[in-house]
């Protein structure tokens, strides 16, 4: 490699990420003792539930913002959060269903019966709950759009 620029896209940076991520956690995790105490609290993530931001070092920040940035701020689809965890796949079937009526939710794929979304769900996860600090529920939904203007703030331009 000559250390110049490499063109790529938003889903390749996504993929080297979420690898990288990957492989920092689980070193991370079978270190003993931990790198960071505080750290060890993902493991255990009862004791945790809500209020992660103090505990990412750098490259998890750097991975939380890009993922914010992905879903939330220069998504190409807009992104749904549902309350509970199985309210994607109810969405997802209903949207699938009338399709035809809301061509804004989903289009035709070419030759079959068959639906494209237009929309994201966010699928929760242990690492959404950690980086994100999301999860589905109502109390992490009304935290989430407390701070949405803040979080949004890191990414405003300005324009001449």
């Amino acid at each position: 490699m000559s250390g110049g620029d490499i063109e790529g896209n938003i889903n390749e940076l996504e993929g080297q990420l979420n690898f990288i991520d990957q492989v920092d956690r689980y070193n991370r995790m079978r270190q003993k003792p931990a790198l960071n105490p505080t750290y060890a609290l993902e493991r255990d993530h009862q004791k945790y539930l809500k209020r992660t931001k103090h505990l990412l070092h750098g490259r998890e920040k750097t991975f939380s913002r890009f993922l914010y940035y992905r879903l939330f701020y220069g998504n190409d689809k807009p992104t749904f959060l549902c309350e509970g965890k199985t309210d994607n796949v109810y969405l997802k079937s209903a949207i699938s269903e009338l399709a035809a009526s809301y061509p804004n939710l989903a289009s035709p794929k070419s030759a079959t019966k068959d639906y494209e979304l237009l929309v994201r769900f966010l699928e929760y996860s242990k690492r959404t709950r950690f980086l994100l600090e999301l999860f589905g529920g109502a109390d992490y939904l009304k935290d989430f759009i407390g701070s949405f203007e803040n979080l949004s703030n890191f990414y405003k331009v300005t324009v001449n």
